[in-house]
């Protein structure tokens, strides 16, 4: 049964206003609904559920043993090439013949000293090579000057020579010139041959070609020579040419 309100009646399209509508599917007060009951909203704490980590959070964890990481994989390529390096090649010692010179000289001037200092003598040459199988200089245009203990100067000249390496002997070879100058007990004597053989040390002169000797105003030569200094002995073979023109002692007598 109809009953009109107590303020009159009211058209149904003012009632049909206020009625409450029905919500279609999808409406957002459903949506918000159903957010509040959706599978992704925050669960329950559970101890025994591991927490996710986010990416950052994993690549700062991993910047702290980055250094590690890289000093160890450097250590590895460090003992990896060490032992792909192939061997070393051991110095190979190379053995010269006794022909053979380890070096050569341009113009040079070779000196030899004794212990205390002294200078003993001085090889001077224009080309010189050196054979070590004999410790031999030989030398081009040699000019020799030696000094003995007791102060006494030699000096020699030739084409071509040798002398070891202590300069205590020398060959002379081509147009051989030795000089030993005057001192207070012996007057200055000069040997000329085509090859001499000198002792500087020890005072003496040998050769085995034509010699001619200088004593001195006093001349001689001969087919070969054995000059000792340190025994006053001189020796002259084969036929022996002469000429003094110094008074003998046994004259002044």
């Amino acid at each position: 049964m109809l009953r009109f309100a107590a303020h009159g009646p009211r058209p149904l399209r003012r009632v049909a206003a206020t009625s409450p509508r029905p919500r279609r599917p999808g409406h957002p007060s459903e949506r918000r609904g159903a957010a509040m009951t959706s599978p992704t909203a925050p669960q329950p704490y559970d101890p025994r559920r591991k927490p996710r980590r986010s990416l950052r959070y994993r690549l700062d964890k991993l910047s702290v043993y980055a250094p590690m990481l890289v000093m160890a994989a450097l250590a590895l390529a460090t003992y990896w090439l060490s032992r792909s390096m192939p061997e070393p090649i051991a110095p190979q010692t190379i053995a010269l013949t006794e022909r053979e010179p380890d070096y050569r000289l341009h113009g040079f001037a070779v000196r030899s000293y004794r212990p205390d200092g002294q200078l003993t003598a001085e090889i001077f040459g224009s080309n010189g090579q050196h054979f070590p199988a004999s410790d031999t200089l030989e030398v081009h245009n040699l000019r020799l000057r030696a000094i003995t203990e007791d102060g006494r100067v030699l000096s020699a000249t030739a084409d071509t020579g040798a002398s070891n390496g202590q300069g205590t002997y020398a060959r002379l070879d081509g147009q051989a010139v030795v000089i030993q100058q005057a001192s207070a007990s012996a007057p200055r004597m000069e040997f000329r041959s085509a090859q001499l053989q000198v002792w500087p040390e020890e005072g003496r002169v040998h050769s085995d070609t034509p010699v001619q000797l200088l004593r001195g105003p006093d001349r001689l030569s001969g087919h070969n020579l054995r000059y000792d200094k340190q025994r006053h002995l001189t020796e002259i073979g084969g036929p022996v040419q002469a000429t003094f023109l110094s008074v003998p002692r046994v004259m002044q007598k």
